[in-house]
């Protein structure tokens, strides 16, 4: 999960800051657009019901686990391409993304042993209200003072 939650906003990266001249003047609505849209997305999983997990599906399968690792990873690619319009320092966010990734799997494993899906819905909430907002500070440096 590391691997791809920490490699993939560096293809990202390198196709914002491909295009970063030709679209800089709109740079900030591309990110806020992209933050909002992988927020509103946390919020709305927080809010709908999931009902049961399908069962079938063994984690411990090696391809089973790059295929999720790969699928949960798409929003770092399109936070990889934000970072390429705004001056980010790739290597540093992706090592970040990557350890944070690393511990927050590990301790999500542990926790959601102990304490299953009770708390599930209110971390995706919190999540896609601090990506909104991430995404709404950078627009207002851009658009404001």
């Amino acid at each position: 999960m590391a691997v791809f939650q920490g490699g993939l906003p560096l293809v990202g990266w390198l196709v914002g800051s491909t295009f970063r001249s030709v679209i800089e003047s709109y740079d900030h609505w591309i990110a806020f657009v992209l933050l909002l849209i992988i927020g509103g997305k946390l919020i709305y999983e927080g809010i709908i019901d999931k009902g049961e997990q399908n069962s079938k599906i063994n984690p411990t399968n090696n391809l089973m686990l790059a295929g999720m690792a790969l699928a949960t990873s798409i929003d770092a690619l399109i936070v990889g391409v934000g970072f390429g319009l705004i001056d980010v320092n790739i290597w540093m966010a992706m090592l970040v993304i990557a350890l944070a990734t690393f511990l927050f799997s590990v301790v999500g494993v542990y926790l959601g042993r102990k304490i299953g899906t009770r708390i599930n819905k209110g971390i995706d909430i919190f999540g896609g209200l601090v990506l909104i907002g991430l995404g709404l500070k950078i627009l207002l440096e851009h658009t404001c003072c």
